[in-house]
């Protein structure tokens, strides 16, 4: 057999039943029916396949393609001679299978068989015993096998494939051992069949028979096979005591919520408010039970939009499929049917309405809309909550991070846990643009970690930790926070830096605002996501609530994973910074360079919590990383004293204070981009002057050009996509009125230079007009 990927093996053969090519995976990558992580694991089952003491499972989310690898595989082996047993646990995914196997093999129909069934499963396919190919459920199977009435061909043989699609429904129950005992004896003996099993969501025990022979995580394939997760928490304010036993939610339980008329009422509100704003368009509705599906799709109906429950009671479930998946209905309300492998990829939302306690059927509802098509790169899952008073730790969410039997959903998927602790890139090249809904694209680092700290106050002036106006505070915050996070908020306000969990958004104390918001260690899209709902709660709790302020006593830090670990990194970084300090300086409030009391600049007087490095630093060459951090010189643009931290890291402390998220995430953008460019190649002197030298004087163009951000950008190799440009230049033409404050005739000097000539209207997001109008 093929060791790997690159070893290709003829399968090339003849019968009367069809014609078979070569289907080596190799082959079959280079031809575009896989992709390279479908080849991988086909080629993963080729080297492990003289193991015929186990069933050999491909472990790959939904939307990976894990029926074409099999089907891949079918070829290959079809060509060897052997034949072939594809079982599922429902009809109607054999029919999946069977459909995608006539569109990518070259075989004929006539080769293929049903076992059991009516005349209309797989669409008339003959029942003979003569055919290569054989689809069967497992129940009709087990049936089959106890009756002693299987086709001698499926029975335990060398030259059998099977292939059990679906594999972790019943894998570690009677019939799903007595299935692998007939195929496997458990001593790899000369006449077992090979099992290969296809699962996104595998539950692999000791007393299986059963090994993940291959395996991919969610996240990889982010953008390239699936689309990017994005969750709604909608709490529904329902008080529930539910009872679980045996892992199950008791039928009882279940009514309580499925009767509930608030929380029906409150699930349609969010769907139909959801489909006129254009967040959801084909939605999957996930009920607690058969009347709960009853009762919503009447309301939906009600409301206007098309809908058709599906369950086990529907006159006729497969018609009420087919017209979910050719578009002549929009929503389709489901128990359990269309859980597991049915594939309508143009789903772009899962409603799931119905708690769970199995973090597979969660990552099963959720699978049904994560496929990546050319019109569709992300997807919701809006999830409604209830105030669980009993068991409630025996549920799993979509914003749980680790539970008893494994992980769940984090961030949309099981495998995008919040990170444990900062990490810089792996390839500081590997780009992601990502489109945010009324920003536009920004450019980020793939798995480069990052967290934010945003400062808050209140107009009067700073509230004293350990007093009740600050918890009070900060109990305020933390409800708030506890609404819209995904990710685990700590209930318990915090003494300064007593966090040592990064996993959690915090709340703790700030000596020179009041309150602090730390995040826990972000990465990728979701974090982006999560950024935003967070900042989002944050500013309206600021316009609602006028205990809670954003002032020039306030500021707003972002931390990136990195690897400052050495004096030369660490003298390269320093040299760069200072050269684009004084650009940067113009993207921020002045507040954050001058002494500033609330109402006067003092320009002769800098910031003592945001030094600049061109001014403070005199010899960057001579800097140490043991230096700073020695003296925890901290209160500089950027705090270099975390390089020295068993996690290095740098700290921006140069932005002033918001809640924006507008604001947030250019700046993250900018400073991920300031670093990565070049990363530990950076060319160039130091300079060791003042920023904005003969302060408030005008200046000459060429002077005007070093203070340019976009200048020194361009200069350092550092490139901007549109869209983020575009947000940073209005920005700087926002802080023009603060600036013209402190240097008038230098910010002139700016004007004549064309840093303002820009059409700012032009240059506005998409409805930032509008928000100002109202």
């Amino acid at each position: 057999m093929p060791s790997n990927l690159e070893q290709s093996r003829s399968a090339a053969a003849i019968s009367d039943q069809g014609t078979f090519v070569d289907g080596s995976p190799s082959d079959l990558l280079a031809k575009g029916v896989y992709s390279t992580e479908q080849a991988e694991s086909a080629a993963a089952v080729l080297n492990v396949s003289d193991d015929r003491s186990r069933m050999h499972v491909i472990h790959g989310p939904t939307g990976f393609g894990k029926t074409r690898v099999g089907i891949g595989l079918v070829q290959y082996y079809l060509g060897l001679g052997y034949t072939v047993l594809w079982v599922s646990h429902k009809w109607n995914l054999l029919q999946q299978a069977k459909d995608e196997m006539l569109s990518k093999v070259p075989i004929d129909r006539r080769a293929l068989r049903r076992i059991g069934g009516n005349e209309e499963s797989l669409d008339n396919l003959s029942s003979s015993t003569s055919g290569k190919v054989f689809f069967t459920t497992l129940q009709t199977w087990a049936n089959r096998q106890k009756a002693n009435s299987l086709p001698q061909k499926l029975r335990r043989s060398r030259k059998l494939l099977v292939i059990w699609d679906e594999c972790h429904w019943a894998i570690d129950s009677p019939i799903g051992r007595r299935f692998l005992r007939h195929y496997i004896d458990g001593r790899g003996g000369r006449n077992n069949s090979l099992v290969v099993g296809l699962s996104a969501t595998p539950k692999i025990s000791e007393t299986t028979k059963a090994k993940v022979a291959w395996a991919i995580p969610y996240r990889s394939l982010i953008g390239t096979r699936v689309a990017y997760p994005l969750i709604k928490n909608v709490r529904t304010n329902v008080v529930w005591d539910p009872i679980v036993q045996n892992g199950l939610v008791s039928p009882t339980s279940l009514d309580q919520l499925a009767t509930n008329r608030s929380r029906n009422q409150l699930i349609v509100e969010e769907l139909l408010a959801g489909r006129q704003r254009g967040d959801y368009s084909k939605i999957v509705v996930f009920a607690c039970n058969i009347a709960h599906a009853n009762a919503l799709e009447a309301l939906i109906k009600a409301g206007g939009a098309s809908v058709c429950a599906l369950h086990s009671k529907c006159d006729d479930p497969r018609s009420t499929l087919s017209k979910f998946r050719k578009g002549e209905v929009d929503v389709l309300v489901s128990v359990n049917q269309f859980k597991e492998g049915d594939n309508v990829p143009d789903v772009d939302a899962v409603f799931i309405a119905r708690p769970t306690t199995s973090s597979v059927s969660l990552q099963q509802m959720i699978g049904r809309a994560c496929r990546l098509t050319p019109t569709k790169n992300h997807f919701w899952i809006v999830e409604f909550t209830d105030e669980i008073r009993r068991n409630a730790d025996k549920f799993f969410h979509a914003v749980d991070t680790e539970k008893g039997e494994g992980r769940a959903y984090t961030s949309a998927s099981s495998d995008r846990a919040t990170p444990r602790r900062h990490a810089e890139a792996t390839d500081p090249n590997n780009l992601m643009e990502v489109t945010l809904p009324d920003f536009g694209k920004v450019t980020i680092v793939a798995d480069q970690t990052f967290g934010v700290e945003v400062e808050l106050t209140t107009p009067q002036g700073v509230p004293k930790f350990n007093t009740a106006v600050w918890h009070d505070g900060a109990r305020t915050i933390i409800e708030r926070l506890s609404k819209v996070a995904n990710l685990p908020v700590c209930q318990t306000p915090l003494a300064y830096h007593e966090n040592t969990d990064p996993t959690r958004w915090v709340v703790e104390s700030d000596s020179s605002a009041g309150w602090e918001v730390v995040s826990p260690v972000l990465s990728n899209a979701d974090g982006l996501f999560e950024l935003r709902r967070v900042c989002d709660a944050l500013t309206e709790l600021i316009n609602e609530d006028g205990r809670f302020h954003v002032n020039y006593r306030t500021g707003f830090h972002v931390t990136l994973g990195t690897r400052l670990n050495s004096d030369s990194r660490l003298r390269g970084f320093l040299k760069r910074l200072q050269r684009l300090e004084p650009g940067l300086m113009t993207l921020v409030s002045p507040s954050r360079l001058f002494g500033f009391d609330g109402s006067r600049y003092d320009i002769g007087r800098r910031n003592g919590y945001c030094l600049p490095t061109r001014e403070f630093v005199v010899n960057a060459d001579e800097a140490s990383i043991l230096g700073f951090a020695a003296r925890n010189d901290r209160y500089y643009t950027v705090n270099l004293a975390h390089a020295h931290d068993d996690v290095e890291k740098l700290e921006v402390r140069l932005h002033n204070g918001t809640t924006e998220f507008r604001k947030v995430v250019a700046w993250l953008s900018l400073w991920m981009l300031i670093f990565n460019t070049s990363r530990y190649k950076w060319e160039g002197s130091g300079i060791h002057s003042h920023v904005f030298p003969t302060g408030n004087s005008e200046i000459s163009e060429e002077v005007a050009a070093g203070e340019d951000i976009f200048e020194l950008l361009q200069r350092e190799g550092i490139f901007l996509n549109a869209d983020l440009s575009s947000m940073l230049r209005q920005r700087r033409n926002e802080l023009r009125p603060a600036w013209e404050k402190v240097l008038p005739q230098r910010v002139r000097s700016w004007g004549r230079a064309g840093w303002y000539d820009e059409d700012t209207r032009a240059l506005e997001l998409p409805g930032l007009a509008e928000a100002r109008q109202s």
